[in-house]
């Protein structure tokens, strides 16, 4: 089951979540990448702290996800798409600009 989450619903959605998350990106070989990553939300934009290979996965390919599993008494998990930009290489420092958002749970 899945429910739309608007990109002004967003700042209500993500507060009080954990401020880590998975940031879910592309391999050079088109295998998934997950990585445990600190996140925050400002201005409608995610900022977070990447490694080397999320970075350069960022820099390639800038289509990516923000996870959080699991939230709340009904174990939904809030998933948001979008676009990565890397701010710093040498710091990981990445800026996602949201394109979407669900929250889903299992059926």
């Amino acid at each position: 089951m899945s429910i739309k989450v608007s990109l002004e619903e967003l700042a209500p959605a993500v507060e009080g979540l954990e401020t880590v998350a998975f940031l879910l990106t592309t391999s050079e070989d088109g295998s998934p990448h997950p990585a445990n990553v600190p996140v925050t939300f400002t201005d409608g934009r995610f900022t977070v702290s990447a490694g080397r290979r999320s970075s350069r996965n960022c820099e390639d390919r800038p289509t990516v996800t923000l996870l959080w599993p699991n939230v709340g008494d009904e174990s939904m998990s809030l998933l948001v798409d979008g676009v990565a930009r890397v701010v710093s290489a040498d710091d990981g420092v990445v800026v996602i600009e949201p394109t979407s958002a669900i929250w889903h749970r299992r059926p």
